[in-house]
């Protein structure tokens, strides 16, 4: 009896270990997450998504947009790599675990030119608002190709949630939408947290 006792303890400390968000976690599921991105596995990329953005949106609406951006007649993009740069220490807040991690996405994008169209002035208008938008470091023509290479820096903030992390970009230009899942409070500590580092 005694040693059944023991062997039901170990299973539930073990379970429970199991349960716990860590680094390890968060690793693993931010690179699966990026596999099904790089992959264009819609369905699967929602999954990972903080449900949150899902009830603003519906998983329908949110698959669809991704559909639209990288199925687009004029505009191709492809995703080389996704990778974490930088991950910073698992925060709990208000009984929920939460992350943040930096982290570059390398893309191709080709242009679809209509007739007549200049490529090379073409090229110097769309480099020049690509560098306003990803750095002037993070973009690159190459003009026998017509492809421009360009890494994205971004942010995002993964959530704890029915034992596998979420994700969500954390940026000035969605901050209204962070907003409306994240608290204020939360994000103020896990920004703190990454500018004290």
């Amino acid at each position: 009896m005694k040693q059944l006792a023991i062997a039901i303890l170990c299973f539930l400390s073990s379970s429970t270990t199991w349960a716990q968000p860590t680094m390890t976690s968060l690793e693993n599921d931010l690179a699966t997450y990026y596999q099904y991105n790089i992959d264009l596995k819609y369905d699967s990329i929602v999954n990972y998504v903080n449900p949150g953005v899902i009830k603003l949106v519906s998983k329908e609406s949110f698959v669809e947009l991704l559909k639209e951006t990288y199925s687009d007649d004029e505009v191709e993009i492809t995703l080389d790599s996704i990778y974490t740069t930088k991950s910073y220490p698992i925060q709990k807040i208000d009984n929920t675990h939460y992350a943040i991690a930096d982290y570059t996405t390398e893309m191709a994008i080709k242009v679809i030119l209509t007739e007549g169209e200049d490529p090379d002035e073409f090229a110097s208008i769309l480099i020049g608002i690509y560098q306003s938008m990803y750095g002037e470091e993070n973009v690159n023509y190459d003009s026998e190709t017509g492809i421009y290479n360009v890494k994205d820096k971004k942010t995002l903030v993964a959530e704890y949630i029915n034992d596998r992390w979420t994700f969500m970009n954390l940026e000035s230009g969605l901050g209204f939408l962070t907003g409306e899942i994240i608290s204020e409070e939360v994000k103020e500590k896990l920004l703190e947290q990454k500018q004290s580092e």
